[in-house]
């Protein structure tokens, strides 16, 4: 465990994955407390939530690479731009409450959630808007 532990806290370092690290170190567990029932380890493993997670990042990744993300993030920027400087934060954040009163209606709440923080981490990068992000993502909330 130990070992572990460390490579853990020099991953920075060695630049390798922990996911690697944490995997090594369940199989090592479970070979060395119970090497001939590896089924009750396997049996403990909430495997819908882990096939969830999977699926959540390979769908939001995909979003990303068709450019959905980035054309949302732009016609934001676009909508937002027209606006007068002095009423532009209120304006983006009714804008971003609707966002994500209709975005969670069609989608659950983390996938719909980690899909617009890409979009406010596009908008955070524009410098031409003016508009703190904090208030954004308090709306998307």
């Amino acid at each position: 465990l130990g070992c572990i532990m460390l490579a853990l806290f020099l991953s920075p370092i060695h630049k390798q994955e922990a996911a690697w690290f944490t995997v090594v170190g369940a199989m090592c567990s479970c070979v060395v407390h119970n090497h001939h029932n590896f089924r009750q380890f396997l049996d403990a493993v909430e495997w819908d939530t882990l096939f969830f997670f999977a699926t959540l990042f390979v769908f939001v990744e995909s979003l990303g690479e068709m450019g959905l993300i980035r054309e949302l993030g732009d016609v934001l920027t676009d909508i937002f731009a027209e606006v007068p400087l002095d009423s532009r934060l209120p304006t983006a954040c009714f804008i971003m409450l609707w966002v994500a009163g209709i975005g969670s209606a069609f989608l659950e709440s983390l996938p719909f959630t980690t899909t617009v923080t890409y979009i406010l981490i596009s908008l955070m990068n524009n410098n031409t808007l003016e508009i703190p992000m904090m208030p954004l993502a308090w709306a998307l909330s």
